[in-house]
């Protein structure tokens, strides 16, 4: 008896990143939140205005086999955000927003949406400044 045990790998291909949009804080004395789901949905605490509105990162999940659920998990691998100009508030990431389970098409793709939630620092101090802030997470596909 031969038996052939092939690897299949998937590949995830960014469409569009997750971004939160341009927000005002217009309080920092207690950690204040911008929370985007996976599908769209989107709030914001009694301190943080949006100037222009958050999206959804959109992935295309494609080489998996056809017709199979996919888990799906995610998480912040960096605490804190970097400013393209140096800022003493910061961003924390605390969470990665995903469906837990996907299942692909007839070709083997599938699109994911990826939310997450934003909070500021929680200083005291509002000294965010009007400059762009990056964050990473990690995605992980299992089948």
């Amino acid at each position: 008896m031969l038996l052939a045990f092939g690897e299949i790998k998937g590949d995830i291909i960014e469409i569009s990143p997750l971004s939160f949009g341009s927000i005002v804080i217009t309080e920092n004395t207690t950690q204040e939140k911008v929370v985007l789901n996976y599908s769209g949905n989107v709030g914001y605490s009694s301190g943080i205005y949006a100037v222009t509105p958050p999206n959804t990162a959109e992935f295309l999940l494609t080489n998996y086999p056809s017709n199979q659920q996919v888990f799906i998990s995610a998480r912040s691998i960096q605490a804190r955000s970097n400013s393209d100009i140096y800022s003493a508030d910061q961003f924390t990431l605390t969470d990665v927003d995903v469906p837990s389970v996907l299942t692909t098409d007839n070709s083997g793709s599938a699109t994911l949406f990826v939310g997450g939630t934003l909070e500021t620092s929680g200083s005291g101090v509002n000294s965010y400044l009007n400059t762009q802030y990056r964050t990473s997470y990690q995605i992980s596909v299992n089948y």
